[in-house]
């Protein structure tokens, strides 16, 4: 069956372009000859370092901001209350802190600002600021890695709020919370701690992308950062990090968060990683010809949501509806469908239908999504796939315990 072929290219292991060399190699120099291109290292272009800096800002979510301390003469009540030592007036100093990559068209990183944390009393006195990132390998448990040869970088900016009309506009709080659902307990409003939204809005950026002999070092233009693609972006592939992802990467790359129930009020669509998304999550893909159609809406979509905690209860971690229509109709059909920002069922936009149109499994219809159901496991194999021989009907695609797909579903789940 076809759902055996997907599942064998879920389960390939392939070798990346970016993949390091053996540990016994990797301290030493490339090849000698004529130049460094003559090697089996060819270092990245400035361009091709920019992306790979911008993919790290997409996977990553915790760094390092640096600010410096106020002079001793511009204390105020705040610095006082916390006992600050008198001579640390122009000290610098580095904290941890949480950002998510919310305004991807800009390459600023959004940042829920405390007002009484350190890093941000700083700011607010005058302290010029840095976000320092480093990527971590995903399979970092499985390999050894140099820590001296894997990506990191500054962003130097300053720090700009963000109005309410640009949070609400472009779904900035469920994409912040997606990367950081703890980060709910002081969202602006909370009954704790003064906090705001605001960006880092990069200025300049200085990258070290691992060995000098095998990767650029060195200042990457603002206007390379912001001119990144991404498209460019899902093209990547960072150390540890395996091709086979890009089967779900490039699925459903575009999505509009639910954060107001209004269907006339849609967010800002953003890049949805289903590759990272679907991590350790059993999910279950239903795919329909169209969002609003007469099939789909009365019939296909309902049991999803009706019956969502029957799946939940069955190991499901997620249902994720797609179509090709784009990603602000697929966020208005869900709420139309009365689904909110923290159901766990996401409408998604197959752009260009590209599942349906590369494995074989488009409706015929034009540029429509084939009806089929698929349930991906938490180590990213496929276990059941089924598609409708004909796209006007709903058989083995439809949840209903009638049916042989929620009969496997509840005999094959542990």
């Amino acid at each position: 069956m076809r759902f055996r072929v997907l599942a064998i290219l879920f389960s390939v292991k392939l070798t990346t372009s970016l993949t390091l060399p053996h540990l016994q190699t990797i301290f030493s120099q490339p090849p000698s000859g004529p130049s460094l291109h003559d090697s089996d290292f060819d270092i990245p272009s400035v361009h091709e370092s920019a992306i790979q800096a911008r993919r790290v800002l997409h996977f990553e979510d915790i760094g390092t901001l640096s600010t410096i301390f106020p002079s001793s003469s511009s204390h105020s009540d705040s610095t006082a209350f916390e006992n600050r030592p008198s001579d640390v007036g122009g000290t610098p100093i580095g904290l941890m802190d949480y950002f998510g990559d919310c305004e991807p068209s800009t390459g600023n990183p959004t940042i829920l600002a405390i007002d009484i944390a350190t890093s941000f009393k700083n700011a607010a006195a005058g302290s010029n600021i840095t976000l320092s990132l480093r990527w971590h390998p995903p399979d970092a448990h499985t390999r050894r890695y140099s820590a001296a040869n894997l990506p990191r970088y500054s962003l130097v900016g300053y720090l700009e709020n963000i109005t309410d009309k640009e949070v609400k506009e472009q779904g900035l709080v469920g994409c912040f919370t997606k990367y950081h659902p703890d980060a709910r307990g002081w969202l602006p409003g909370n009954e704790i701690h003064e906090s705001h939204w605001v960006r880092l809005v990069v200025q300049e950026v200085y990258w070290i992308g691992g060995f000098g002999d095998r990767a650029y070092i060195g200042w990457i233009p603002v206007e390379e950062w912001r001119n990144v693609t991404r498209e460019e972006v899902e093209e990547c592939r960072l150390p540890g990090e395996q091709e086979t992802n890009s089967f779900l990467t490039r699925l459903w790359n575009r999505w509009a968060p639910i954060t107001d129930p209004d269907p006339t009020a849609c967010g800002r669509p953003q890049p949805y990683d289903a590759s990272k998304e679907f991590a350790g999550k059993k999910a279950v893909l239903v795919s329909v010809p169209g969002a609003f159609t007469p099939g789909c809406q009365a019939y296909h979509l309902p049991p999803y949501i009706s019956k969502l905690n029957d799946l939940k209860s069955k190991g499901v971690d997620l249902v994720v509806v797609i179509a090709s229509n784009d990603a602000w109709v697929m966020a208005a059909w869900g709420k139309v469908n009365g689904v909110k920002g923290d159901t766990p069922i996401y409408f998604m936009s197959d752009t260009k239908t590209f599942f349906s149109k590369n494995y074989g499994w488009a409706a015929g219809m034009g540029d429509r999504n084939g009806r089929w159901a698929m349930i991906i496991e938490k180590d990213g194999t496929i276990s059941y796939a089924e598609r409708e021989q004909n796209p006007g009907q709903v058989t083995v695609s439809f949840l209903d315990k009638s049916c042989n797909w929620m009969r496997w579903l509840v005999a094959n789940t542990i």
